[in-house]
C-alpha cells in the first residue's frame, strides 16, 4: 500500500476539536439541589411529555422570577436523562449579558476551547451534530436575542434538544411553551381541615422546608391554618415560601394570631 501523501504545511489544516474528557457525556452536569422536589406533578408530567416527543426540539419554561422554573427544569431533566444517549448538559446563562456570547458560553461549559480559526459556535455545532443530548439553558431572558443562534444550532444538530427557562418567550419557530404558574394555595374563603391543607402544594412545600430548618416542626391542626395563610400572602411563589419557611425558628408561634398577621418570626 502506498504511503499517504503528507499534508502540505503551507495549507490551512482543519482545527482539532478539544472535547470534554468523556466524549460521550458532557462535562456540564445538572446541579444537585440540597432539598427534595415538592409538588408540580401536573407541570412535570406535561414537560416530560414534550421532551420525549419526537418532533419537539425546543421547550421554553416561562414564568415570573421565583416561580420555580429552574427547579422544575432540573427535575424534568433528571427524569428524562435516560432517554438521551449522551445525557443532559446544564448551562446557566445568568452571568451572560451579551447574546453573542451565548454559543461560546455553551461551548466552554461543554469543555470545548478556542483552537485554530474555526469559530467556537461552528466548533460547537460540529461537536453536537452526532450527539443525542438534552441541553438545559437556564435564565435566558436577558440574552433572548440569541434565540435564532440557538435554533440554528438545533437545525445543525438534529439529535440535540433544548430546554430553556426564561421570563419571556423566545418567539422562534418550533418553540413549545410550558407556563410555570405559582403553586396551588388554599382558598381563604373556604376553610379546610389540617389534613386537607397538608395536601395543598404550597403548604406541602412550606412544611418540607420548615422541617429542614427546624427538625421539630410538624404541620398540625394548631398551625395548619396559619401556614396556609402565609402561603396565600406569598402568592404561592416557591422561592418566597422557601425563604419564609427557612426563617421560621419558632414553630409554635404559627398558631398564634401574631403569626397569622405577620407570618414566620425569626
Amino acid at each position: 500500500m502506498a504511503d499517504r501523501t503528507p499534508a502540505d504545511p503551507s495549507q490551512p489544516q482543519p482545527a482539532p476539536l478539544l472535547p470534554f474528557p468523556d466524549r460521550e457525556r458532557p462535562s456540564a452536569p445538572l446541579p444537585a439541589p440540597l432539598a427534595g422536589f415538592v409538588g408540580r406533578d401536573r407541570e412535570l408530567g406535561a414537560l416530560c411529555g414534550f421532551l420525549r416527543r419526537r418532533g419537539v426540539r425546543l421547550v421554553t419554561l416561562t414564568g415570573p422570577g421565583g416561580v420555580g422554573k429552574t427547579r422544575l427544569a432540573i427535575a424534568a431533566a433528571e427524569r428524562v436523562a435516560a432517554d438521551f444517549a449522551n445525557g443532559v448538559a446544564f448551562v446557566d446563562l445568568a452571568p451572560v449579558a451579551d447574546a453573542d456570547l451565548v454559543l461560546p458560553t455553551i461551548a466552554h461549559r461543554l469543555g470545548l476551547r478556542e483552537v485554530g480559526d474555526l469559530p467556537l459556535g461552528e466548533r460547537l455545532a460540529a461537536f453536537l451534530r452526532e450527539r443525542e443530548l438534552l441541553l438545559v439553558l437556564d435564565n435566558v431572558e436577558q440574552v433572548a436575542d440569541a434565540a435564532p443562534a440557538v435554533t440554528g444550532l438545533l437545525v445543525a444538530c438534529p439529535a440535540t434538544k433544548v430546554l430553556a427557562t426564561s421570563r419571556v418567550l423566545l418567539r422562534v419557530s418550533g418553540e413549545y411553551n410550558v407556563v410555570v404558574p405559582p403553586m396551588e394555595v388554599p382558598d381563604p374563603a373556604r376553610p379546610a381541615p389540617a389534613d386537607a391543607l397538608a395536601r395543598v402544594e404550597a403548604v406541602r412545600l412550606f412544611a418540607a422546608r420548615a422541617e429542614a430548618a427546624r427538625t421539630d416542626f410538624a404541620l398540625t391542626p394548631a398551625n395548619a391554618a396559619a401556614v396556609a395563610a402565609i402561603c396565600g400572602r406569598l402568592d404561592g411563589l416557591p422561592l418566597a415560601i422557601e425563604l419564609a419557611a427557612a426563617r421560621c425558628h419558632v414553630a409554635s408561634r404559627l398558631s398564634s394570631s401574631t403569626a397569622s398577621r405577620r407570618g414566620c418570626r425569626c
